[in-house]
């Protein structure tokens, strides 16, 4: 396994037939700024997807900064996989180092945006709920899913 830098990585995709660009971070992660013609393969799925990598291409890993890539390339490594490097910095100093690059939709819907809001409905619906119940007052789901409504959270 080599750590290169992103310079370094750009040189070796000019022979794009023979160089596989692999971003494992998660497609989200993907969606906000890549480098075109890279491959997602998030690190959690990376040993279910080994297979998809074996051939005699060198392999770039990346992600945002470097550190997972940098797990990545050790188990591509370990796999016995050819011409394994870890792109050192990841998209973040392939970017800043002027290098091709796009960037996505920063203010569309994720799974983390979803998650966000959904727990803060949550958080305002317990609130709501606890203070009905620290007051000594109850009341039924009805009233309860009625009051959430009348907050315009939902």
């Amino acid at each position: 396994m080599k750590t290169i830098i992103p310079t370094e990585a750009a040189e070796l995709l000019k022979d794009e037939n023979n160089v596989i660009l692999v971003d494992v971070r998660t497609p989200d992660g993907s969606l906000e700024i890549s480098v075109p013609g890279a491959v997602c393969i998030p690190l959690r799925e990376l040993s279910a997807r080994m297979s998809e990598l074996e051939g005699n291409k060198a392999l770039l890993f990346m992600c945002r900064s470097g550190g997972r890539s940098s797990m990545a390339a050790e188990m591509a490594n370990d796999a016995g996989l050819p011409g394994v490097h870890n792109v050192m910095g990841g998209i973040t100093a392939w970017a800043a180092s002027g290098l091709p690059h796009s960037r996505g939709n920063s203010r569309g819907f994720t799974s983390r945006n979803v998650a966000i809001g959904i727990g803060l409905v949550l958080s305002v619906a317990f609130l709501g709920l606890a203070t009905f119940s620290g007051s000594g007052q109850h009341i039924s789901a009805t009233q309860f899913s009625e009051s959430i409504q009348k907050t315009g959270v939902v």
